[in-house]
């Protein structure tokens, strides 16, 4: 069995779009969807469940009152998992046919492997790459995306070795045995993939992603520096942005790679991720900007206080 986790926010079209997107892949894949939601207010889910279960699709619906703990709710949805292997999808993303039997296969033929990811495409565009995977440099921890704005034809017939995933990946329920699951304590959002990525490699097992294997992608077409700049669309990402990088190296780097890192790469991170606001859509403001670029810098100063278990608030309280 194959066990779907859909976190959602707020996206009852998405999510239904993804969910009819299912039901024509569970004609050929034994699959269970687990939708968990993350606190969204007036979204009545009933409809869509009684729909899809009425085709056969065995759907269940989880609530996650932390809101904005994407991690969170991919470990309440693992929770309740029961397959062999997980496949988390954001929602807004459509699957086919072939998409789950794809992954599938290849961790059946590759016992090493511990996540896989399909290769996703622009919905608008389909014929583009919009994410094969990124590899992520040991030190200075910047991304290279993988055949980004590519077109399909470019990409190899074979598995991609890759150093990370996002957005829709599978992950070996082993994995989750042997290294424990997302740590939602210091990743609630960003980079919590890259945390588990991480440690799965740590463990052994391999991560790849699978050409032939695809999904569609509800987003824009996008630059690698916006990919930065998408992570600003709230004041909590940016605060995050700044926070999280700085705790992801400290936790997987040795000293003296972390020590590397500050000397020659974190001036480089903090000027880049500060330019990535100059790209946030044209109807931001510079007030917005200037509040966006305090929000970060706030969250780089308490990603470097985070000592002994306690992280400073933007407030100067503990949490």
């Amino acid at each position: 069995m194959v066990s779907v986790i859909i976190p959602t926010f707020n996206r009852l079209n998405e999510l239904s779009d993804l969910l009819y997107s299912l039901a024509r892949v569970n004609q050929f894949r034994d699959i269970e969807v687990i939708i968990v939601d993350n606190n969204s207010q007036g979204i009545d889910y009933q409809p869509l469940l009684n729909k899809y279960s009425a085709e056969g699709l065995r759907v269940s619906l989880c609530v996650n009152l932390v809101e904005g703990s994407l991690a969170r709710s991919r470990n309440i949805g693992l929770s309740k998992s029961k397959g062999r292997y997980v496949f988390f999808i954001d929602d807004d993303n459509i699957v086919i046919e072939d998409t789950i039997a794809g992954l599938v296969n290849v961790m059946e033929r590759n016992l090493p492997i511990g996540i896989v990811s399909p290769v996703a495409f622009y919905d608008s565009n389909r014929e583009i790459v919009l994410d094969a995977g990124a590899r992520r440099g040991y030190i200075n921890s910047f991304t290279v995306n993988m055949f980004l704005n590519e077109r399909k034809i470019l990409l190899p017939d074979g598995i991609i070795e890759i150093s990370e995933v996002s957005n829709a990946f599978m992950v070996r329920s082993e994995v989750f045995e042997n290294i424990g699951i997302f740590d939602e304590e210091i990743f609630p959002i960003d980079l919590d993939e890259a945390d588990l990525c991480i440690r799965t490699k740590k463990a052994g097992f391999g991560i790849y992603s699978v050409p032939k294997a695809n999904v569609f992608h509800k987003v824009e077409k996008i630059s690698s520096f916006a990919i930065s700049s998408l992570r600003f669309r709230r004041e909590k990402n940016a605060y995050s942005m700044g926070r999280n990088r700085i705790l992801f190296q400290r936790k997987h780097l040795s000293w003296p790679a972390y020590a590397a890192f500050f000397v020659f790469y974190f001036p480089i991170f903090v000027l880049m991720y500060l330019f990535s606001l100059s790209l946030l859509q044209s109807g931001a403001g510079l007030c917005m900007r200037l509040r966006y670029m305090r929000k970060f810098l706030e969250g780089v100063c308490d990603g470097l206080n985070y000592q002994d278990g306690t992280l400073r608030s933007a407030h100067g309280t503990a949490v």
